[in-house]
């Protein structure tokens, strides 16, 4: 009895060490790349800033949808309107292209500059360089273990405000001149 207890157990842990991990693809979290939003000085009120990732295939997780572009929307003060995060499915890459992705500011609110910056999170790297960069970050989406944070700066000029204009001066009267009035 103890014998086949023995056996079993051996081919119950020779089983379990033989099983796969799941791709990204079945459910488990792929590559996540968290987006950050700075607004250094004032932004006009009621501005919304647009971020967008796009790729070169579609391996963006929207839901259970599978799409090459999303965009992310920030307000005035740089904070998320919604999901300030992606999702990818590295399993979804199966053409060249398909994992270069691009982060771009569509909608920078007039900005007087826009700089990005990358800093890889994960295991593996996603940033093609680190930035800060006045040129949209590119990504390469590879592997589940990959993550990064994309830093987009909107910096905004302060517009002078005009000296007050002064009160305007009179000019003082001419002097009056009249022959002397004598009496007497």
């Amino acid at each position: 009895m103890r014998r086949a207890r023995w056996t079993a157990i051996c081919v119950i842990a020779a089983a379990a060490a033989s099983l796969q991990v799941l791709p990204a693809s079945a459910g488990e979290v792929g590559p996540i790349l968290a987006l950050d939003k700075v607004v250094e000085g004032t932004a006009p009120a009621g501005t919304q800033f647009v971020v967008t990732v796009e790729c070169g295939g579609a391996i963006i997780r929207e839901g259970q949808t599978l799409v090459a572009s999303v965009q992310r929307t920030f307000d005035a003060e740089g904070n998320p309107v919604g999901s300030d995060t992606v999702e990818f499915n590295s399993a979804a890459v199966v053409g060249p292209g398909d994992e270069e992705c691009t982060v771009t500011e569509t909608g920078t609110g007039d900005a007087a500059e826009v700089t990005y910056a990358c800093q890889d999170t994960g295991a593996s790297p996603m940033c093609e360089s680190t930035g800060p960069q006045a040129e949209p970050m590119e990504l390469v989406i590879l592997d589940p273990n990959q993550g990064a944070t994309v830093t987009v700066a909107n910096a905004f000029v302060a517009v002078p405000t005009p000296a007050p204009t002064p009160a305007p001066t009179a000019e003082p009267a001419p002097p009056v001149v009249a022959p002397p009035v004598f009496t007497g």
